[in-house]
């Protein structure tokens, strides 16, 4: 072995033993081959977002949830709920698992 390595280093070796290749060689089959197009990818869009909000609403006995159909109120916005007065402290994502709408934060 070790005749070999010096053999390959001095040349005298056949370049397919030495593990090179002549630069004048034909490539193997397949590695000058253009490599196929790649698929284009699949886009799956989104699902639209989910209509109405939540209202996170403090009462007596601690917080409620209600769903509303309607966009959710802009913070600073005061609204009315069953009754009473409400202004709206931020918005955020809904407490719900899985839920994409909304939710206005409320404080009286």
């Amino acid at each position: 072995m070790v005749r070999e390595v010096a053999l390959a280093a001095s040349g005298e070796l056949p370049l397919a033993a030495s593990g090179e290749l002549p630069l004048d060689a034909p490539a193997p089959a397949g590695e000058n081959d253009v490599p196929a197009a790649l698929p284009e990818p699949t886009v799956v869009p989104s699902p639209p977002p989910a209509g109405g909000c939540v209202l996170f609403l403090p009462g007596p006995e601690g917080y409620r949830l209600l769903e509303r159909e309607h966009e959710p109120p802009l913070p600073g916005e005061r609204i009315e709920v069953e009754g009473a007065s409400f202004c709206v402290l931020r918005l955020g994502p809904s407490p719900l698992p899985g839920d994409r709408r909304r939710c206005a934060f409320l404080e009286r």
